[in-house]
């Protein structure tokens, strides 16, 4: 027999299950599994729990968490056994997106510590005497330790968000294309993407804090830059949208699979986890999400024609 809810985890109807072993269901590595457990509860009765994988008819690959027990009838007689799955590929996931994180986080702090250390000898060292290297090499460490700071920042903010704290926010009416050519000027060099910048003539002003803000913008592009071609165009529009102001950042990168468009917000969330993919611990957007949401406004993310992705954001207009 089963239950409602083991036709609809699986994809299979009562009809198809009952009268049928596991390994019809289920044939090959995936099935013997779940046979040689059972084989050996009716062999040695009682209880067990283990956890493995099974593929659904839709061919999605489910991991669950299995508790299985023997059972006798009235005479004492073995009758059967009677089992419970656990859907855990949810957990499972967060899991490896929680590990890679660590390594990813690791790996961030590493770099700019190592060149921290790094240039810290150089100025003790006889050859850092000229002026000239002394001031290089303090600029360089005083980068590496605003990045490092910027880090502490974010994992900061992280914390709040799953605690389910306010993010601190100072909102004051601000022009939203005079925020964004300010960080553009500082954040990202145009002679790798050329810049286009497409507002709204005289725009209204938006109620926002300017800092948190920036860090949105510098989240987006550095994205946009990360991700696309050299040379690839990125685009910054801004224009009315009914009580809100909505910005989008269009890059001319590869775009993401449908399915995984929706997530990139998520925590820890990396589209692609490869060696080649470019650095980044997985919080930025998910940081970003939070920033916009805390400003009473909504973002999202979708694929352009062709290739290239849009991310758009609102935020409310300042009051007249």
């Amino acid at each position: 027999g089963c239950n409602r809810a083991y036709n609809e985890l699986l994809g299979v109807s009562r009809e198809e299950v009952i009268g049928k072993t596991v390994g019809d269901l289920f044939p090959g590595t995936e099935g013997q599994v779940h046979l040689d457990v059972d084989r050996d509860l009716f062999e040695n009765p009682g209880t067990c729990r283990y956890e493995a994988a099974l593929t659904s008819r839709n061919g999605h690959r489910i991991q669950v968490l299995c508790q299985k027990s023997t059972f006798q009838d009235q005479e004492g007689n073995l009758a059967g056994l009677v089992g419970i799955l656990i859907d855990v590929t949810n957990e499972r996931e967060l899991d490896r997106l929680r590990s890679e994180f660590v390594s990813t986080a690791a790996h961030e702090f590493q770099t700019p510590l190592a060149a921290i250390l790094g240039f810290c000898e150089l100025l003790q060292s006889p050859e850092a005497g000229h002026p000239g290297n002394r001031e290089d090499f303090l600029n360089i460490i005083q980068e590496r330790a605003e990045f490092l700071s910027r880090l502490v920042d974010q994992f900061l903010d992280v914390s709040r968000i799953d605690a389910g704290l306010p993010l601190p926010l100072a909102p004051r009416p601000c022009n939203p294309e005079r925020l964004v050519r300010n960080q553009l000027h500082h954040s990202l060099p145009g002679d790798k993407h050329p810049i286009e910048l497409r507002f709204s003539t005289d725009p209204p002003q938006i109620l926002a804090d300017p800092d948190r803000l920036c860090e949105v913008l510098e989240n987006l592009l550095s994205n946009a830059a990360k991700y696309s071609p050299t040379g690839g165009h990125i685009r910054i529009s801004g224009e009315v949208a009914g009580e809100f102001f909505r910005i989008c950042v269009e890059d001319e990168g590869p775009g993401l699979p449908p399915e995984k468009v929706g997530r990139i917000f998520d925590k820890f969330y990396r589209a692609n986890s490869t060696d080649t993919t470019p650095a980044g611990t997985g919080l930025g957007l998910y940081i970003t999400r939070a920033i916009i949401e805390a400003h009473g406004g909504q973002i999202e993310a979708v694929n352009l024609p062709g290739h290239g992705l849009r991310i758009a954001f609102d935020l409310p207009l300042a009051p007249a």
